[in-house]
């Protein structure tokens, strides 16, 4: 049995590193700091940093918006139109296109 054992060490060997190589290489691409993980989170990091940079071009507008009505009170009756206000007794005509 010993002398099969010599005789067959260096393949049992072999193919305890060739699983353990395997083994450790799975780990390294889908395990939970892998490969694949670190991917989806960089692409999610990108998304995220997008959707940041858009919500901060819109703060940026509505804070001139908002200086805008601080110092002009036509801007205000202005945004106030858009939204839907009148002056009491006022009229509002809306004329809709037709589609053709």
């Amino acid at each position: 049995m010993i002398q099969i054992l010599r005789k067959h060490l260096h393949t049992i060997i072999y193919v305890a590193l060739i699983v353990l190589a395997v083994w450790i290489s799975y780990i390294i691409v889908y395990g939970k700091g892998g490969i694949v993980r670190r991917r989806n989170l960089e692409s999610e990091i990108v998304e995220l940093q997008r959707e940041i940079g858009e919500l901060e071009n819109r703060s940026g507008m509505i804070d001139v918006e908002i200086q805008s009505m601080r110092e002009n009170e036509r801007s205000i009756e202005s945004y106030a139109r858009k939204i839907g206000y009148r002056r009491v007794g006022e009229t509002i005509y809306k004329f809709i296109e037709r589609e053709q």
